[in-house]
């Protein structure tokens, strides 16, 4: 039901912005969650994967290049997975670290697949303190779920992300953003964390702020995110993005960017998850 309340008001909001009614409907309220920058992050940044490899052949290829191009989707997506899918429960017995490895990829499927439930990790508080026992696990899972991630996500957006043409004029550009910022705005009304690419580098949006004319009509947006070229420890190390809109909401100044939150076309697979959980 509240999936659908969402779907509707965008439905709404997208009629009046096309039919020139400005912006005073679109995103009504800013959002702030509660993702905290010393706890839901990872506790290393966006290099150094291929000696955690440990000779898997595969990982070994993945970490080779990452450590040159970075795997920053797939540690964004193992944090927003974190977040989304894993209760700690700190006062239970430490988990071993081949439980944890476990937990940590039923999360992500968890989490890829978009299916509901929850993981258990014991004997830890939070991410960024159980990254400091199991940061090789995490490395790993990150490699793994980067290739996922570009293969499932980004490559059904080669068309605009690869080429200039169909977003060469401020109309397109605008709509484009507007589109994708719609998207962001849903997921976090349903409790989800935008995973935000941009050119050569993937985010994750953990805010969304709204200022407005006083005519109400959105003036500007500005997306909070996690950067993970950043080893974050306080709210300063957070990152923001800022989009101008004009009066009349027409045109939309900014960086172009993709929501590249997984989005499975039918979620049957969710029971096999929960059935291994």
């Amino acid at each position: 039901m509240k999936m659908l309340f969402v779907i509707c008001a965008l439905i709404i909001s997208s009629a009046s912005f096309a039919s020139g009614k400005g912006t005073k409907n679109l995103f009504p309220t800013s959002i702030n969650t509660d993702f905290k920058a010393g706890e839901d992050s990872l506790c290393f940044s966006n290099h150094d994967f291929y000696r955690y490899t440990l000779g898997h052949p595969l990982l070994m290829l993945l970490g080779k290049v990452a450590d040159s191009e970075g795997a920053c989707q797939g540690m964004v997506g193992v944090a927003a997975a974190v977040k989304m899918k894993v209760v700690f429960r700190p006062d239970h017995k430490k988990m071993s670290l081949k439980k944890v490895k476990k937990q940590i990829q039923r999360a992500v499927r968890l989490h890829q697949n978009n299916c509901s439930g929850k993981v258990y990790i014991d004997g830890h508080e939070n991410l960024n303190q159980l990254c400091g026992s199991s940061e090789g696990i995490l490395k790993q899972r990150s490699l793994l779920y980067n290739l996922s991630l570009a293969r499932k996500e980004i490559l059904k957006y080669s068309y605009t992300f690869f080429f200039d043409g169909p977003l060469s004029t401020p109309e397109k550009s605008s709509a484009h953003i507007l589109k994708h910022l719609k998207s962001m705005y849903a997921d976090l009304k349903l409790g989800r964390y935008p995973l935000m690419l941009v050119r050569k580098h993937v985010t994750l949006v953990t805010g969304f702020d709204v200022v407005r004319y006083p005519s109400g009509n959105v003036k500007q947006v500005t997306l909070k995110h996690y950067d993970p070229n950043v080893i974050m420890s306080s709210e300063r190390d957070f990152r923001s993005r800022s989009y101008r809109f004009s009066e009349d909401g027409s045109k939309i100044e900014g960086t172009l960017i993709w929501n590249i939150t997984p989005r499975p076309l039918t979620r049957l697979y969710c029971n096999f998850i929960h059935n291994d959980l």
